[in-house]
């Protein structure tokens, strides 16, 4: 009798784990937590999105990440070189370590340099560079926490990327948006989805992907989404300042435009 109690209790008690280990709000948590522990990390990136101007049609993009930890009153988070890539080819290059920002073309040989600073109106338009660091997803996450009532917010089935288990938490948004702005506030948008997939490590609670969706309940078909898939991440790498902040090395043998106004 002894035993089949605690088999009963064993089983319900696994039961109960099981069932929090799956939260997907849980899983958000943790997701947040996990961010808090980056210092600063590196990864590669692909990207798909639709095209603006053919909706039939994807971009696609590579790019290389560093990414080092900032206050919360940077654009990002982060202070970042960002490394962009054609067919292999190194064309473009951000580079922003919270008070000034280079554009490099390498194509040309130009520079947009951007003193933010001397122009701190610059950052607060939603039409100036915001990228998708570790520090902006988190933000995310914890917009979505703190506004639970007005999202749905699911689990689906764990998928493999890379190789790596992963939990998959689907949120949803009807009749407001969040886009652009990271989640920084609502839009009023009746009428429209607005859907996020976040597939994040089942071991270490990083998002290996995330991918965004936005579309009319009119027009289904006609999807709007942007596809984030890292890979190759560092955590808590060394990363020299210099990296981002030696303007003149970094504008060396560059024509140099100077931007006061967007």
């Amino acid at each position: 009798m002894r035993k089949i109690l605690f088999i009963i209790i064993l089983n319900i008690f696994l039961l109960v784990l099981c069932k929090t280990e799956r939260d997907p709000v849980r899983i958000i948590q943790e997701t947040i937590n996990s961010i808090d522990t980056i210092n600063s990390i590196s990864y590669n990136q692909h990207l798909v999105r639709t095209n603006p101007q053919n909706t039939d049609k994807i971009i696609e993009r590579d790019r290389s990440f560093l990414y080092k930890k900032l206050p919360e009153d940077s654009i990002t988070g982060a202070k970042a070189h960002i490394y962009y890539y054609s067919e292999g080819l190194l064309v473009f290059e951000d580079i922003y370590d919270g008070n000034f920002l280079i554009r490099k073309n390498n194509y040309d040989s130009t520079v947009r340099f951007y003193d933010l600073i001397k122009y701190p109106e610059i950052k607060k338009s939603n039409r100036f560079w915001r990228k998708n660091t570790p520090y902006t997803m988190q933000a995310m996450l914890d917009f979505i926490l703190k506004n639970q009532s007005e999202y749905k917010i699911d689990l689906l089935n764990d998928t493999i990327i890379d190789n790596i288990e992963c939990f998959c938490v689907q949120t949803t948004l009807e009749d407001k948006s969040t886009m652009p702005g990271f989640n920084s506030d609502f839009t009023e948008s009746p009428g429209c989805i607005e859907t996020s997939y976040f597939y994040i490590n089942k071991y270490n609670y990083y998002p290996l992907k995330i991918r965004l969706e936005l579309y009319e309940k009119d027009k289904p078909e006609k999807v709007f989404f942007t596809d984030h898939h890292f890979y190759d991440i560092i955590f808590n790498t060394e990363i020299d300042d210099e990296v981002f902040s030696n303007q003149q090395k970094n504008m060396e043998n560059f024509s140099i435009q100077y931007i006061d106004k967007l």
